[in-house]
């Protein structure tokens, strides 16, 4: 009989949790596994929700208020129907992805008629509490306390790990490190050419790449502040910007691009602002670079499939960002846009065919490192 294995997660977007848990599902189904997806937002991109449906799992959304109040008065109706989903699916595995699913996969194993051990898989580090939202900071507490319940907790990063334990969650944790399916994520010059087509830009142009949604652990005021210094100093540099909320029409972006010296209105404008993006392995392989400025990462995926794609990495020092990398980019401080910017002209300065090898070298590295049959692999392991 298979196994059921249900994934409470808070949402199926395009995050790096989402993304993990998606390339675990054909694993999970070809080794005869039951996938259950519970969302706690209710699905709104339907797209997304096939992409889990065509590997097999059954998505199923609940919405969980997020506010702390809110989310206190909302308590008891969650466990009556985390009582009733659970009793009528009687889960053999129980994972909770990202904090509040975790916390989430904690009650539902108490109310399990199966005695069933959740696993809870941390995807951030915890650089300071006190920058959290009120309500993640009260989800956080309660996995500190309540945390020794799990089978094991599951980090990205040994950062990640070490940060939780010194918290007060459960000690002993695992640490995988993401997958990437390589052979999504491969150099093309193809979609070079084709990018620069659709954008209608020029032959000669550099392309950097920023990646991530609009949230303050992405630091993207730095990243702007960098990409402003670059400017002035290569006028070929175009700055490609992708992630939710990454666009003019969001006010509090458009003004921090306005206060870094950026006229989003000008046609020559060097910012390429495209919003959230689902085909991130057409979208790489047409960068020169890819640019991290988070002040906060567990495992950041876009660092490891731009690597894979053969584009180096410029990263700053947080998570396992450096640890990716290796000798292949660069390592910067946070928040340190001179830095960065200097980073970013030493290697535009290489020979093409030195960034070439840079790039090969990079590749290799997740190829022999970061697959996403070891990470899947790994991770089934723990379900036995």
């Amino acid at each position: 009989m298979s196994k059921r294995v249900l994934h409470i997660i808070n949402g199926i977007g395009t995050g790096g949790a989402e993304q993990s848990l998606l390339r675990l599902m054909p694993a999970s189904k070809r080794a005869g596994m039951q996938s259950i997806v519970l969302s706690l937002e209710r699905v709104t991109e339907f797209q997304r929700q096939e992409l889990f449906e065509n590997e097999g799992a059954c998505v199923i959304s609940i919405e969980v208020p997020r506010g702390t109040f809110a989310l206190l008065l909302y308590v008891p109706f969650l466990i009556f129907q985390l009582r009733r989903f659970v009793r009528a699916l009687e889960p053999d595995v129980i994972c909770g992805w990202m904090y509040h699913g975790a916390l989430v996969s904690l009650i539902a194993a108490r109310l399990s008629p199966k005695r069933v051990s959740p696993l809870l898989f941390i995807r951030r580090s915890l650089y300071s509490v006190k920058d959290l939202r009120p309500a993640t900071r009260f989800i956080l507490r309660a996995l500190a306390r309540f945390s020794h319940s799990a089978k094991a907790i599951v980090y990205n990063s040994n950062v990640s790990k070490l940060q939780h334990e010194a918290f007060g969650l459960k000690d002993g944790g695992v640490v995988i490190s993401n997958g990437v399916p390589i052979h999504d994520f491969v150099p093309s010059s193809e979609e070079r050419n084709s990018f620069a087509l659709e954008q209608g830009l020029s032959s000669d142009v550099l392309l950097i790449g920023h990646v991530g949604r609009f949230v303050p652990e992405k630091d993207h005021r730095t990243a702007l502040e960098t990409f402003a210094i670059l400017t002035r100093r290569e006028p070929r540099l175009r700055f490609v910007c992708i992630g939710r909320g990454v666009q003019q029409s969001n006010r509090e972006f458009a003004q921090l691009c306005e206060r870094a010296g950026f006229d989003l209105h000008l046609p020559d404008c060097p910012l390429l602002l495209l919003g959230e993006r689902a085909d991130l392995q057409k979208l790489l392989p047409a960068f020169d670079l890819l640019f991290s400025s988070s002040i906060s990462e567990g495992f950041s995926n876009v660092i490891a499939e731009s690597m894979s794609c053969q584009v180096p990495c410029v990263v700053t020092d947080v998570g396992e960002s450096a640890t990716i990398v290796g000798e292949t980019g660069r390592v910067l401080s946070v928040s340190e846009p001179q830095e960065a910017a200097k980073h970013l002209l030493e290697l535009l300065s290489l020979s093409a065919e030195t960034r070439r090898q840079l790039g090969e070298q990079a590749r290799e590295r997740v190829c022999e490192r970061y697959s996403v049959e070891r990470f899947c692999g790994e991770v089934l392991g723990l379900f036995e």
